[in-house]
């Protein structure tokens, strides 16, 4: 069996959690970081420390992400998005290159 290329490193790991945000934001009627957080049960600064330094989410909080949003674990913490739906894994992987494009 090959192996799966996984991106599990603090940069990936802030660009997908940043990228859920972004790509989820306008659904809940929220616009800032903070208003993000809260919106789904998770500490401002805590949910800021995810986005700016790429710490990993504690299993619950990654819990409330799948829950909430339709996403997987697989994806969260190794960018696997083979599991995703389609249209999801779409609007990830769209914010995701934008975000590269804008650096």
């Amino acid at each position: 069996m090959a192996s799966k290329r996984t991106n599990h490193d603090p940069e990936s790991m802030k660009a997908r959690i940043s990228a859920i945000r972004t790509v989820f934001s306008p659904a809940l009627g929220v616009f800032t970081q903070a208003e993000f957080a809260r919106s789904i049960g998770i500490s401002p600064t805590t949910w800021g420390n995810y986005e700016k330094n790429g710490m990993r989410p504690q299993i619950d909080e990654a819990l409330k992400l799948v829950e909430r949003f339709g996403l997987t674990l697989d994806w969260i913490y190794l960018g696997d998005r083979r599991y995703l739906p389609l249209e999801i894994a779409e609007r990830l992987d769209h914010c995701m290159i934008a975000n590269v494009l804008e650096k």
